[in-house]
């Protein structure tokens, strides 16, 4: 965003929502940063810490590798998701136009395979496949294969929410759409608190999860294997 009217270049606004464990999604933090280099999101997530936010069974973000890096080092326990939807746009990108369409076929019955081991066999098994055909998109498919299957580990009514960004996508472009006529948004001060009204304005549209007995119990399995200690309490 352009926050001051004296200065031409715009700022990065990191932004992170959450989902509780009672299934409300809620806006988590809205602050600076320096584009998405480590150390930006290394102080936005320590930022989130101090603040008592516990260690979250999963994060999910794109392929940022400062992000990526931030992330494991702030939560080493945390289950990994890379956003599918970025993945699978980096494979087709790299695939002839007219293959795309059953690669894509196939890489979604990776995705959405009814478990964690079954979509890591099926992935395994396309990647033979075709790779002798495209390396290309093979290679990158193979990248962080496991981290791209995480939310299969979840309970199934739960993996739609997790297994991309695309809520925190809607939520910057509706963001950006409330405040492009405002020009320069006055330094960072007004900005960061016209960026902040609007995405909590958006966020109370979200709706939530419904967590089954059978889910919580599931998830309380995975709270374990993050935070021991948490879990316990």
């Amino acid at each position: 965003m352009k926050l001051h009217a004296e200065r031409d270049e715009k700022q990065p606004v990191l932004i992170a929502y959450g989902i509780l464990s009672d299934g409300r999604k809620v806006l988590s933090s809205v602050g600076l940063g320096d584009r998405e280099s480590y150390d930006a999101c290394l102080g936005f997530l320590r930022d989130l810490v101090e603040r008592d936010l516990r260690p979250p069974r999963l994060y999910c973000s794109d392929d940022c590798p400062g992000l990526r890096k931030a992330l494991k080092a702030v939560w080493p326990k945390s289950l990994p998701q890379k956003c599918q939807a970025h993945k699978l746009r980096n494979v087709l990108s790299k695939l002839p136009r007219g293959v795309q369409a059953e690669l894509k076929r196939q890489i979604h019955a990776v995705f959405y395979a009814r478990d964690y081991e079954t979509g890591l066999k099926k992935g395994r098994a396309l990647i033979a496949q075709y790779a002798d055909r495209y390396p290309q998109a093979m290679e990158c498919l193979s990248k962080s294969l496991e981290e791209c299957l995480t939310c299969l580990k979840l309970p199934e009514s739960h993996r739609r929410r997790v297994r991309t960004t695309n809520t925190l996508e809607r939520l910057i472009e509706e963001a950006r759409r409330r405040t492009k006529v405002q020009g320069a948004l006055g330094g960072e001060q007004a900005g960061l608190a016209l960026i902040y009204a609007v995405t909590v304005d958006v966020a109370r549209r979200w709706r939530g999860i419904r967590i089954a007995p059978s889910d919580l119990e599931k998830l309380n399995a995975l709270r374990a294997e993050v935070a021991p200690l948490a879990a316990s309490a």
